[in-house]
């Protein structure tokens, strides 16, 4: 693969986490967090425990690492 196909996916996987980001933001404003949770389970985005939570949260990652879709802080 060349330097600028690699870097066409990494902007693409970039975009993709925003834009999970941005729908997380929404949801949580319009419904709260357990809106947020369920929404990761429906469309099947890996869990892991966030300690600000206290709770197992679907995460949201990028190539600079992963964050909680609920609270936004870093897993």
């Amino acid at each position: 693969m060349r330097n600028d196909e690699q870097q066409l996916i990494k902007d693409e996987v970039d975009s993709t986490s925003q834009e999970l980001y941005d729908t997380a933001v929404d949801l949580y404003e319009a419904a709260g967090p357990s809106a947020v949770i369920e929404w990761g389970r429906r469309i099947g985005l890996r869990s892991s425990p966030c300690t600000p939570c206290e709770m197992e949260t679907p995460d949201i990652g990028d190539r600079q690492g992963t964050c909680c879709a609920v609270c936004g802080s870093v897993k």
